[in-house]
């Protein structure tokens, strides 16, 4: 596995097509959850979707959370036109929290305003995990709610939510008049 490994970064290095259709090949057969999650990084340093089909299918086969979580992630940046109706049934499924987050972070990643609706879904999550992840994309895609999501996250009764509204506020120059 050390090789195999090495490897993968080696052909990472490279950037070229050859390295792609190599790594891509490798995630079709890989069977090890470490070197199927280096697989994808890899491939999504490149940029390439030459391992979508395969990430598709580690999504749906429900290997394990951090195999999941990097092939959402991996989709997220090099298809996102079709991986939207993928995280949502994933999420219809209620996956672990590590997953929810991982969806939050793929639908950041995707970044446009139709993912608003689903990362507001994930903000009234029962994970306070889920919830923060949530609310610090929210914040970053869909600045004329600010205000709102804040004094939603203010009023979150877990604190981690809590602190990232703080974080928010600190880091802000003050306006009078509201949060922003």
């Amino acid at each position: 596995n050390r090789v195999t490994a090495q490897a993968i970064t080696s052909l990472q290095i490279t950037g070229d097509s050859a390295a792609t259709y190599y790594l891509s090949r490798k995630l079709e057969t890989q069977t090890d959850e470490k070197l199927t999650v280096a697989l994808l990084g890899a491939l999504l340093s490149l940029n390439s979707d030459k391992g979508a089909v395969t990430a598709q299918m580690h999504v749906t086969s429900g290997l394990s959370d951090n195999v999941v979580s990097a092939a959402i992630g991996y989709l997220a940046v090099v298809k996102p036109d079709w991986v939207v109706p993928v995280i949502d049934s994933l999420l219809n499924a209620k996956p672990s929290p590590r997953v929810r987050v991982a969806c939050a972070d793929a639908f950041a990643a995707i970044h446009n305003q139709s993912v608003i609706p689903r990362l507001a879904m994930l903000f009234k999550d029962e994970d306070p995990l889920v919830r923060g992840a949530a609310f610090g994309h929210l914040v970053e895609i869909d600045s004329t709610q600010v205000d709102l999501y804040l004094k939603i996250a203010l009023a979150d009764p877990d604190m981690m939510p809590q602190a990232l509204a703080l974080d928010i506020i600190n880091a802000s120059p003050p306006i009078i008049g509201g949060f922003l």
